[in-house]
């Protein structure tokens, strides 16, 4: 990511659970890319369920500030019970100036309590296409979805923020 994505993103934090929007940015940078978004949850289960010609792919999606990140059971049991005819997979974003999104296979965890992995050994086994697609439009709409935020007076601490995108989101599929 270049400096002005790194610095929409501590914008971000200020309005309250930064990974919820960047979730909902990532949903938006991936339809750029030809997916279709068929769910985001915000909440529960696989956090994107998403189809790219004619492959679905049920992503869990993690944000962190460290070089590590840490992924529990629960992760890994949503990640597997994504269905058989759904490609699962991580996408992690280390927030941090010339970071990039990670999206892989979830084989590199192993099931335990607690697995935590160098943000670098994400990249063993790429999701390729959902990869590229977001080396290629990641920073244009995480910079755009933040302008339009920032023009429509968001910028104190709430939760309308991430609904609105998300609702955006999932209409225009």
């Amino acid at each position: 990511m270049d400096y002005q994505t790194y610095q929409d993103i501590q914008w971000l934090e200020r309005l309250g659970d930064r990974g919820k929007f960047l979730q909902v940015i990532l949903g938006e940078v991936l339809k750029q890319g030809d997916c279709t978004i068929y769910e985001c949850n915000l909440v529960e289960g696989k956090d994107l369920y998403l189809e790219l010609r004619g492959e679905k792919y049920g992503l869990e999606v993690k944000t962190c500030d460290s070089m590590k990140v840490t992924v529990g059971d629960k992760d890994l049991r949503d990640i597997k019970e994504a269905g058989k005819d759904v490609n699962p997979g991580f996408a992690v974003l280390r927030i941090h100036p010339n970071a990039e999104w990670r999206i892989t296979d979830p084989k590199v965890f192993e099931i335990g309590n607690q697995h935590t992995l160098p943000v670098t050994a994400m990249r063993a086994n790429p999701l390729s296409e959902l990869q590229n697609i977001v080396n290629t439009h990641n920073d244009s709409v995480l910079q755009s979805v933040v302008r339009e935020m920032k023009e429509a007076g968001y910028g104190k601490t709430d939760d309308l923020g991430v609904k609105e995108l998300k609702r955006k989101l999932l209409q225009e599929n």
